[in-house]
């Protein structure tokens, strides 16, 4: 305690120092608090009470409402069939109504999640199908995954434009600069073909806050079962080299679409229970390998975390 708080170096006028180190301060205490919350348990009540309290009177930290913004982004480039295309909404929205995952969801309503779902192909694909929603209890969710289901097959680019999706799920994200993490989900079953490169965009672009994870969809089927896993390893490492970024990004891996909607649950359990360990006086990098986030993103045995 008492260390300074890390402040981006590039800032160098003294009223922008203020502000960063103001909002990052409020950060780090919501995501703070929302941890001993989250550590609690029944037979703590009375202690969580008194935080909950404080989270609702405090002034600095009363702005951040918002415990995660998370975007989830839907490949329906043309080498997914509309069968595959049902799978993945239905999926989607079966693992949302999932208990575990609904509990998760209603872990902490006093600073809920936001959800956000787009939909993306070839350049200039990218497509809104779910605006930023405030999940706070169990209707909330039935009412997003009655959206999914009702979404309906259009015809998108035969191209993979994994950079663009990335860029449009980025700035989707800023939009919710006030939750206390920002994490982007691209799911896709292929390497990016057209547009810039997923690599490159994570190199070139800002994406200060910002975890991206991925859901790989490999071959479900293949006459040889050693051909199929070696396309899937490929595939997984792809995506873990090119896309995921932050120190506790992961890919999980569905084999096929048929084993997307309990893929998908795995990773929104992983998503929504890792939290950032406050370490004041440590940069972001340092504070997260200082912490057992990629512990508890294997703990189940799931995923591959991000290096």
């Amino acid at each position: 305690m008492g260390q300074p708080i890390w402040i981006p170096k590039s800032h160098q006028d003294g009223s922008v120092r203020a502000a960063e180190a103001f909002a990052t301060f409020q950060k780090l205490t919501g995501a703070c608090l929302y941890g001993i919350l989250q550590a609690m348990t029944t037979s703590h009540s009375l202690l969580r009470w008194v935080v909950v309290l404080y989270l609702t009177l405090s002034p600095m930290v009363v702005q951040a409402v918002c415990r995660q913004a998370l975007a989830l982004g839907l490949d329906v480039s043309a080498s997914i069939d509309n069968g595959e295309f049902e799978l993945q909404m239905k999926g989607l929205a079966k693992a949302l109504l999932a208990e575990e995952v609904q509990r998760a969801f209603q872990a902490f309503p006093e600073a809920p999640v936001r959800l956000y779902v787009f939909i993306w192909a070839g350049q200039g694909g990218p497509l809104t199908i779910l605006p930023w929603t405030e999940i706070e209890n169990e209707t909330d969710l039935v009412e997003v995954a009655n959206v999914l289901n009702s979404q309906i097959r259009q015809r998108f680019s035969s191209k993979t434009a994994l950079g663009e999706a990335m860029n449009f799920g980025r700035n989707a994200l800023q939009t919710q600069n006030e939750c206390w993490r920002l994490t982007l989900d691209i799911s896709g079953d292929g390497k990016s073909n057209t547009g810039v490169r997923p690599s490159d965009f994570r190199l070139t672009s800002s994406l200060t806050d910002i975890t991206i994870n991925a859901l790989a969809v490999g071959q479900e089927y293949t006459f040889l079962l050693g051909a199929r896993d070696r396309d899937n390893a490929d595939l997984v490492d792809y995506f873990e080299t090119n896309v995921i970024h932050g120190p506790d990004a992961f890919v999980e891996i569905a084999i096929g679409f048929h084993d997307f909607e309990e893929a998908m649950e795995r990773k929104l359990l992983k998503e929504l229970h890792l939290l950032s360990v406050v370490s004041l006086g440590m940069e972001p990098q340092e504070l997260f390998r200082a912490s057992n986030l990629k512990k508890a993103a294997t703990s189940r045995g799931y995923g591959v975390p991000g290096k």
